[in-house]
Order: structure tokens, then C-alpha cells, then sequence
């Protein structure tokens, strides 16, 4: 059965939340570059919550992935149901979208830990690093919403199984690949 909630649209405006909220963060970055850096609190509280809303965004495409919610043209893509959740997990990662997505997801993960550890360091490279890391994001974002999305759906309908994860994906190996090398 479907899930009660529509997620196509709600990834859709996740992915669109990030966007205003990665363009917000560098809007004030650049703010506090130009002589203002009582705004550098905001940019960073601005990073964390880019980086929850990604965040929130792969825990929806993992969910729709364990929900087989096969509207979303992704899933139908690199899903069916047999296959066990571990590899319901590894299908994030298995096509073009997902991997952006995820990509983001890490660079959100690296630009918290960045904005967190600059807390009190380099206050005036500090607004460039994180506007850096928001425009990167604005990018991923702009293509995930325009040419890659995740979430796009099925123009047919949705379908009762999806085709299944390419069988070489389909291993350890393969699992961990991907994420490790976005790590790297």
C-alpha cells in the first residue's frame, strides 16, 4: 500500500527548501564578508539547517525506497520488491539522482562540521568558506530540481514493482563503494 503522505511532492519541496535555505545562508555569508560579521552566527546556524533539510530529504528517499512507492520514477528505476532493505539502502546511490543527492548529503555532513569548527578561527575567511560550500549546494540543488530530481514521478502512473537494482550493484562491495568514495 502507499504511504499516506505524498512523497514526491513532499521531497519535491524539501529539495526546494534547501535551495532557499542553502541561497539565504549565502546571501547573509556574503553580508558578514562585506563588514558585517555580527551576521556570522546566522550563517552558520543557516549551514546546519541547509544541512538538516538534506538530511531530511535522503531520509524521504529512503523511506520511499523501503515504502516501494513507485510513483517516483527513481525507485521504479532501482528498486523491486524483493530485494532485502540493506539493498533498499544501497539504491540511494545506485542511479544519477540518488548520487547527487547524496552528495549533497556528505557535503551538507562536511559543511557542518566545517562551519563548527570554525566557530572562533578565521572570522574573516570564514563568511567565503561557507558562501563556497552554500554555492556548491545552490548547484547540486539547481540540477536535482531542473535535470536529476529524485523525486520526479512515473508519467504513466506507478507501477505495481519497479525493475530492480542492476545485479552488479547488488553486493557488499558495491554497498560501500560509493559512499566511501564520496568520503575520499
Amino acid at each position: 500500500s502507499m504511504p499516506a503522505i505524498d512523497l514526491p511532492l513532499f521531497g519535491n519541496v524539501v529539495l526546494c527548501a534547501i535551495l532557499v535555505s542553502a541561497a539565504y545562508t549565502f546571501a547573509v555569508c556574503l553580508q558578514a564578508g562585506r563588514g558585517r560579521p555580527e551576521l556570522l552566527p546566522s550563517a552558520r546556524a543557516g549551514v546546519y539547517a541547509t544541512a538538516a533539510l538534506i538530511a531530511l530529504g535522503v531520509c524521504t528517499l529512503a523511506y520511499a525506497f523501503q515504502a516501494h512507492d513507485f510513483r517516483i520514477r527513481y525507485i521504479a528505476r532501482y528498486s523491486d520488491r524483493s530485494m532485502p532493505w540493506f539493498y533498499l539502502v544501497a539504491s540511494l546511490w545506485g542511479g544519477l539522482d540518488g548520487s547527487i543527492l547524496w552528495w549533497t548529503f556528505l557535503l551538507g555532513g562536511y559543511s557542518t562540521v566545517c562551519a563548527f569548527s570554525l566557530r572562533r578561527r578565521l572570522p574573516e575567511l570564514q563568511p567565503y568558506i561557507l558562501a563556497t560550500l552554500m554555492c556548491i549546494v545552490m548547484f547540486f540543488c539547481v540540477l536535482m530540481l531542473w535535470s536529476a530530481n529524485p523525486f520526479s514521478v512515473v508519467a504513466s502512473g506507478s507501477a505495481t514493482d519497479g525493475e530492480g537494482l542492476n545485479p552488479l550493484l547488488q553486493n557488499y562491495w558495491m554497498m560501500i563503494h560509493p559512499p566511501s568514495l564520496y568520503t575520499g
